[in-house]
């Protein structure tokens, strides 16, 4: 019971937000930024607003270059034309044995 508490205190926004460093990516900046020519300020959070889904959503150019990225290498391997045939595939897969 207890440990169940802490872990749905720790895993609500006002926890996330005011502990943002804990949830942020700031070793990969640290380890990206200057080699990468980006300014060593930056902040990279992923707790944002305080909800979920409110991120960007993807143009149809970056749709339509990850559906042939897919189709090139994934779909190429194993005939799956997204990643919901993919997991259907394995199911299928699993079940048999």
């Amino acid at each position: 019971r207890e440990l169940r508490d802490i872990v749905l205190r720790q895993s609500g926004m006002d926890f996330m937000k005011a502990n943002e460093r804990q949830f942020d990516d700031h070793p990969l900046r640290q380890a990206r930024d200057a080699a990468c020519g980006l300014p060593a300020d930056g902040i990279s959070t992923k707790v944002d607003k305080g909800s979920t889904g409110s991120g960007a959503e993807l143009s149809e150019a970056m749709i339509d270059l990850l559906d042939t990225r897919w189709r090139e290498t994934v779909g190429k391997a194993t005939g799956a034309r997204s990643y919901a045939e993919l997991r259907v595939q394995w199911r299928e897969e699993r079940n048999q044995d």
